[in-house]
Order: structure tokens, then sequence, then C-alpha cells
């Protein structure tokens, strides 16, 4: 009986999309993303904890606020590394290439620049970038949290309901996130996109002279070494600073594009990004 809904479907001559994904997978998701929720709240603490604590912008201390961050931001951004293996494992609709971006330009920062070239962290932009980040995220993974949970409790339903479009749509009626929660996360982004992104360029660029030095010019060791390889990385980062102005263009556009899909319903078929 539960294959009559495809069946009916097929004799309409729509061919159903593809199966909902497991249980397992949507209590995966879940965990995934409250773990993440923590992580992100942890160093948004951090950071308002060590801005409460100053009197003014003189004796804002930003080396210290690195020191402070430092590992609870290298735990909650390297977490979005398995954001890549979701979307190519199909778990999540996200498209692969547009979240290797994501993930690619922030992990540059945090796991390799911030560390080896300390002049980076050591200005206002990288104040706005925590801030910036921290608040994008802590607004698109709750969201996330409460999208898997309803897919968890109405998951019986919504297998049941494959194939069967007025069943799938009371599903998917019931497992849409609260509206302030889908609002927030589609229209945050808008503003802190772009100081994120701006903040992300002040902090590469401050670290350009330093580059310059023999050791990063000829990074790991000059030639012959070891490994047999070296990288110009000032070549490098004004190579990659110079693909941040289409493609933080693009990558907008395309946010911009799941905005109107998402709050309003333009367009195919919703995609969660994630």
């Amino acid at each position: 009986m539960a294959e009559a809904a495809p069946a009916r479907a097929s004799l309409a001559g729509k061919v159903p999309g593809p199966r909902p994904p497991s249980l397992a997978v949507h209590l995966y998701l879940f965990l995934y993303n409250c773990v993440a929720t923590a992580a992100w709240s942890v160093v948004f603490f951090l950071f308002a904890q060590h801005v409460c604590q100053r009197a003014s912008w003189t004796d804002f201390a930003v080396p210290a606020l690195y020191r402070s961050l430092e590992f609870p931001l290298l735990f909650a951004q390297s977490m979005q590394v398995m954001e890549v293996l979701h979307a190519a494992a199909g778990i999540v609709r996200s498209g692969v290439m547009t979240t290797l971006t994501q993930v690619f330009s922030r992990l540059q920062l945090v796991l390799f620049l911030f560390r080896v070239v300390p002049v980076t962290h050591e200005n206002a932009a990288f104040c706005s970038l925590i801030a910036a980040w921290c608040l994008a995220e802590l607004l698109r993974y709750p969201f996330f949290c409460a999208q898997e949970l309803l897919l968890c409790i109405h998951h019986k339903e919504a297998k049941k309901a494959f194939g069967d479009d007025a069943a799938t749509a009371i599903v998917k009626s019931k497992t849409e996130a609260p509206m302030i929660l889908r609002w927030l996360r589609y229209s945050g982004f808008t503003f802190l996109y772009p100081v994120g992104i701006t903040s992300e360029v002040v902090c590469m660029l401050s670290g350009l002279s330093t580059l310059q030095l023999p050791s990063f010019t000829h990074f790991p060791a000059p030639m012959p070494n070891a490994l047999n390889f070296e990288v110009n990385l000032h070549g490098l980062y004004v190579l990659l600073l110079l693909t941040y102005i289409p493609g933080s263009f693009l990558l907008y556009s395309h946010m911009l594009r799941q905005r109107k899909k998402h709050l309003y319903g333009a367009g195919s078929e919703e995609k969660k990004t994630q």
C-alpha cells in the first residue's frame, strides 16, 4: 500500500523527485547544526566579553582578542569542512563549488594567514570580521536546527507522502521553520555578507607587505628543499584578492536569488542551502 502514491503519480505522467533523506540523516544534520550553533555561540560570547571589558577603542587590544578567540574560532570554522562533504554526498541540496568557495575563503584566513602573519588580525577589520561571521552563523544554524528537528518529527509522514503532491504539500507546511527564523536567515546576510567580505579583504591587504619578505616569497623554504616545492605567497594572495571582486559579486547575487526563492517562492523548487 505504501507504493500506491508513487504509482498514481506515474500514471498521471509525473515522475516523483528523489526520496527524502532517511531519519538517521535528519538526526545527524540536526545534531551537526546544534554543535555548530554552540561553537559559534562560544566565539560570539568571547568576542562580546572582550568588547564589554574595554573602556574605549584605544584600550580595545585587538591582539588580545585574537588570542582569546583563536582555538574556539579554529574549531567553529573548521567544522564547515563537513558542509562541503554534505553537499558532495547529496544529503543537502547545496552546490559543492558554492559551498567550497565560501568555506575556503574563511579557512585560508583562520588556518593559515592569521596564524602565520599576525599583523592581519591586529586591526579593526578583524573585529568587524568576527562580528559579521558570528552573527551570520547564529542566524543560519538555528534556522537549520529548527528545520531538521521538524523533519525528524514528521519524517514518517513525509515518507508516506512521497509521490503524492497534495500530501507532500501538507507535510511541507508542517516542516517549515518558523517564519521569523526563515526571514532572519535569508535577510541577515544582505548586510553581514558585505561587512564580512570587506573585512576579509582588509585583513589580507594588511598582510601583503609582510608577505613580500623572502621567507614568504620562497615558502616554505627556498629551492632546493626537502619538499622540492616552493610558492610565492605574496603573488598568490594578490591573485586571490583579485578573484574576490568577481567572486563576491557572483556569490552575493546567488544568495539574493536564494533569498527571493525561499522568502517569496519565486523560481523553481526550493533548495536548502547550508
